[in-house]
Parts: C-alpha cells; sequence; structure tokens
C-alpha cells in the first residue's frame, strides 16, 4: 500500500511550500522566527487558519504550553503544528495521548 498526501502545504499550516522555498520542519520554524524568538497569537492564526478561541483552549487544557508576555515561541508553534495537521485523521484526544507519549511532558525541554 502507498499513502501519499501532499497538498503543497508545509504540514499544519495555510502556507504553500514555494512560498517558503520548500522548507518544512525545522527549517519552517527558523523562517518563522528569523526576526524575532516569539511570535503572536495573531500570527499563529494566520499561519494556521486556526481561530484563536481553539489555541486559548489547548492552552488551558495543557496541550500547548502557556505564552509569555501573550507571545509563543518555536516549541509551542510546533506543537501547534503537530496538533493542526493530525486533527484531520484523529480526534485529538488520541492526538494528544500520541505526542504525549512520543514526546514526555509539555513543560520538560529535555525530552
Amino acid at each position: 500500500m502507498n499513502l501519499f498526501f501532499d497538498d503543497g502545504l508545509v504540514p499544519g499550516t495555510l502556507i504553500h511550500r514555494e512560498d517558503c522555498a520548500g522548507a518544512t520542519g525545522s527549517a519552517f520554524l527558523r523562517r518563522v522566527f528569523f526576526v524575532s524568538d516569539r511570535i503572536m497569537l495573531s500570527q499563529i492564526r494566520e499561519i494556521t487558519g486556526i481561530d484563536g478561541t481553539t489555541l486559548q483552549n489547548w492552552t488551558r487544557r495543557g496541550w500547548v504550553g502557556t505564552p509569555s508576555a501573550r507571545k509563543y515561541d518555536s516549541e509551542q508553534l510546533a506543537r501547534i503544528l503537530i496538533l493542526n495537521m493530525a486533527r484531520g485523521c484523529m480526534r485529538l484526544d488520541r492526538i494528544v495521548f500520541l505526542v504525549s507519549y512520543v514526546n514526555g511532558r509539555i513543560f520538560d525541554p529535555s525530552d
């Protein structure tokens, strides 16, 4: 079986790959955080297409780390992109279990 899905977007975002020179993963995050080490909720909404209440709900539930001074860092954005990417094919509680199983505790950067 060959499963391949390519819609031309950076996974978890609304950004086309050709608009960021094909960058994905850490290269994409480096491009997003090139100017500043933190971004605001409105910028995350533009990147992902997720509404603010959903992002705040994910933060309240502990699925995304709490922003510092209302700004998110690259690790928090990466977690948001993973949740957003996978929610099209899995329930959120299963996604959170999977990410926690693979990555450990959300507030522990050593994992």
